[in-house]
């Protein structure tokens, strides 16, 4: 894309992000930051971490969507999941402030990208719900199942 590197089919792809991130000033921290918690046990995958220009942290994940009449598909789902990344991320890094959450929707179709930050009343919403999830998950996966009542036939 920028001269660096072996040209690949997803530079298309990647592009409009990259030249995001250029036009906004942000500093790319990190991409694809392995994180875990043990309150939430949860673990996954930060898309991309970066600094705004007020050298505030703040998340950013991709989702790949047919979209049509140029918007973008966002759903409650995507800020749950960056929610409780930025809560994740806010410990380890000992933050006094949760980073912002922003989706790129990127369409299959166009490659167009399509930005949606996340208000702070989104966020704290989803962030309740992805806890909330997250125990409902571990309840029915770890815990005992109940025994099944046997009910005779006739």
């Amino acid at each position: 894309m920028d001269g660096e590197g072996e040209a690949s089919a997803y530079d298309d792809w990647a592009k409009p992000f990259v030249d995001w991130v250029n036009e906004e000033g942000v500093q790319v921290v990190d991409c694809e930051y392995i994180i875990s918690d043990s309150r939430f046990k949860i673990a996954g995958s930060i898309d991309f971490i970066g600094l705004d220009k007020n050298e505030k942290v703040f998340l950013a994940d991709y989702k790949c969507r047919s979209c049509k009449d140029g918007k973008g598909k966002f759903y409650p789902k995507d800020c749950k999941q960056l929610a409780i990344e930025s809560v994740m991320l806010a410990r380890k890094l000992k933050l006094d402030y949760f980073p912002k959450v922003r989706s790129v929707c990127i369409d299959t179709n166009t490659a167009e990208h399509y930005h949606y930050e996340w208000s702070d009343d989104e966020f704290n919403h989803y962030f309740e719900c992805a806890k909330l999830s997250a125990k409902t998950y571990w309840i029915e996966r770890m815990s005992p199942k109940p025994k099944k009542n046997k009910k005779k036939n006739g």
